[in-house]
């Protein structure tokens, strides 16, 4: 079930991100990274989409570990 749930909302997160690219109210790249860091548990190929976000963006990243922190403690719960 935790797995469905992580699966289910990473590509929630890269959906609304793609979206965001193109709408002023939504953070694209925040969101797409977001996606990319709950998929980079179960996928090898999300995981080095990562480390490339990781590497493009490190301000981006450095923001999405902050948040990555708060999704864990929220399902850890």
């Amino acid at each position: 079930m935790k797995r469905i749930v992580i699966l289910t909302a990473g590509w929630i997160c890269i959906g609304l991100g793609f979206m965001g690219l193109f709408l002023p109210l939504l953070q694209g790249l925040l969101l797409i990274g977001c996606g990319l860091l709950l998929l980079s548990k179960e996928s090898e190929v999300m995981r080095r989409f990562g480390n490339r976000f990781k590497e493009r963006y490190p301000e981006q990243y450095q923001r999405l570990l902050v948040w990555k922190t708060r999704l864990i403690s929220l399902f850890k719960k």
